[in-house]
This record gives structure tokens, sequence and C-alpha cells, in this order.
């Protein structure tokens, strides 16, 4: 009796023994694919390319940026027919300016990641493609922008103040939104960013000054200089934010994924 006993208690021992084995086995093996997930991730990251979140995508279909990797993954041209945009290969870097009636030149687009990549040498956006406008950038990281394109340029490009963007968004006109009654014509608000350009531009050919991205001017929000004045809606907001007379105000260090700029030139 007392073999078959021990017998027992030596079977379940080895049991007990296996079951830890193969737990820590189990939990060796996830801490190596969240390590194996988080470089593959930083890789995409710090590559910037198509090819590197399309390859994130394939090897963690499920993964915590999955939905993130599958928008850039769908919606940057592909690698057959476009360089990767770097300092060095920066892709139509150019800034197509418009002289308005106002005496200003503005910008035709707002500015692009490609844009911001080429004299900024990295990109801050979270949805990442070249020719969407640049976005997650603050007020002071503009001034910073501006401050190294005019350096590297020798113009001198600034933000628009209230007063400007207003009057180029009404482009003489006084439509409900820049350029048309219909925010469907001219603005992008369904939920995702868009290439630059994508809907119609108003009356003085400027682009997407209602919706893709909020746009930063240079004018304080209230006397108190509060934050700075932001107009046009974006991506991330209702028709209503687009509205040609709407103004909201931000704290110049704040970052989101639906704050943009455009400049101006004298």
């Amino acid at each position: 009796m007392r073999k078959k006993i021990s017998v027992l208690n030596q079977s379940i021992g080895g049991v007990l023994i296996i079951l830890v084995i193969a737990g820590w086995s189990v939990y060796q093996y996830q801490q190596d694919e969240n390590k194996r997930h988080d470089m593959t991730w930083e890789f995409a990251e710090k590559d910037g390319s198509q090819l590197a979140y399309c390859m994130y995508l394939k090897e963690f279909p499920k993964g915590r940026y999955a939905d993130q990797a599958h928008f850039i993954c769908s919606t940057y041209p592909t690698p057959k027919t476009h360089k990767p945009a770097t300092p060095e290969n920066p892709q139509n870097f150019e800034l197509e300016m418009v002289k308005l009636p106002t005496g200003i030149w503005m910008g035709k687009y707002e500015v692009t990641q490609n844009q911001w990549l080429a004299v900024m040498g990295s990109n801050p956006s979270a949805y990442r493609a070249f020719d969407f406008p640049v976005e997650n950038v603050s007020w002071n990281d503009v001034q910073i922008f501006i401050a190294q394109l005019n350096k590297k340029t020798g113009k001198t490009y600034r933000l628009p103040t209230e007063k400007e963007w207003l009057e180029a968004c009404q482009a003489g006109e006084n439509h409900e939104y820049c350029g048309s009654n219909d925010v469907d014509k001219i603005a992008s608000y369904d939920g995702m960013p868009h290439s630059v350009g994508q809907r119609k531009p108003n009356a003085w050919g400027l682009y997407d000054m209602s919706g893709n991205v909020f746009e930063w001017t240079s004018s304080f929000y209230d006397n108190k200089h509060n934050g700075r004045v932001v107009r046009g809606g974006s991506w991330n907001h209702t028709p209503e934010a687009s509205r040609s007379k709407n103004c909201h105000g931000f704290k110049p260090d704040i970052h989101y994924n639906f704050q943009g700029f455009r400049l101006v030139k004298d």
C-alpha cells in the first residue's frame, strides 16, 4: 500500500513538474513574442515605409497597432512606384503658393508630411502618408519648422493671422464653408485624413480650408493669451466645426492627430 502511495506521489510530482515547465515555456514564449512584436513595430516606426508597416501587419494581424498599420499599409503609395521620403530624397518639397487679392501669398495646400520630413528629418504624424497633411504638431513645433524652413530657403514663411486666414477662407464670398455651402464638395470630415487637394478649392484656389486638419494661426485666442486660434475643422469632427465662422483655441504645446497648418509669405 505504501509503495502504491509513493508511486502515486511520484507520479503527481512528475505531473506538477511537467506543468510548471510547460507553463514557464508558454510564459517565456509569450515574452519572446511580445519582444518581437515591439521590435517589429519600432522598426516600422523608424523606417516609416509602407513595406515596413505591411510586414508588421503580416506578422501580427491582431497586434496592438494592427489598425494603424492596416490604415498605413492600405493608403501609402506603392513602394514599386514611389521611393520613401527622406531628408536626402524629399518628394514634392516645393511649397505651392497662391497670390491672394489681399497681397499675401498663401499655401495652396496644407503642409504635407513629406514637406515636414524634408525640413525636420522626422515625421510626427499618427496617420502616415507622404501627401497627407502633417498632423500631431503643436504651435511651438510649427515655429521651429518655420525657422528651419526660412533658414533653408532664405524666404520668410509664417503662419497666417486669424484675419488673413478667414479672408482667404471666404475668398470674397459668403459661403457657409470655405468655398461652398455644400460641405461634401470642399471638406474631408469622414473619420480619416486624406491626401491634400482631393476636394474642390475655393474661389481663390485654396484647398482643404474646411476639413482634413485644423489649421494653426498666429493669433491669440483671447486677451489672456490662453491659446492660439485654430480654424477649419478636421477629419475627426462634425461638419459644424468646418464652418467658416467657427473659431477654436488650442494651447500652443498641445498635440492632436487632427491638427496641422498652412503657411503664408509676404
